[in-house]
């Protein structure tokens, strides 16, 4: 093959992967304009990539329903940007989430859905954006 051929399928192959990656990475499932406060049990805590997770088995208050949630986060390299790190949770610790809830959720999903914004850790210690969640 000459190199100008190889060059341009070279250059296709990698475009091609843009709109998976586009699509894994997006957002658009959770509503940005609504945070839920979750308030319960570490059931799990997932510290890899691509995205840290937290299972928690929420009490359910207001329109927040009970339950078990997991709320994705960022990668762990975000996250320990913010200051998280891989043992700031342990199963059983009882914690508050804030999060923006799927935009498709129904109260018999189970798990419930959440993208994280912020959280109270055992001890009262503030990650992410808490403030006017409370």
């Amino acid at each position: 093959m000459r190199r100008p051929s190889v060059l341009i399928m070279g250059a296709l192959l990698v475009l091609s992967g843009f709109g998976t990656a586009g699509a894994h990475h997006s957002v658009a499932m959770y509503d940005g304009k609504r945070v839920v406060r979750i308030i319960g049990t570490v059931t799990g805590y997932r510290w890899i990539n691509p995205h840290v997770s937290v299972q928690i088995d929420g009490s359910g208050e207001g329109d927040v329903p009970g339950g078990p949630w997991t709320v994705e986060m960022t990668a762990p390299t975000a996250a320990m940007d913010e200051g998280w790190t891989r043992d700031s949770l342990a199963i059983g610790d009882t914690i508050t989430v804030f999060a923006n809830p799927r935009r498709d959720a129904k109260v018999s999903d189970s798990p419930h859905r959440g993208m994280y914004v912020g959280a109270i850790l055992p001890g009262g210690r503030t990650l992410g954006r808490v403030d006017g969640f409370r």
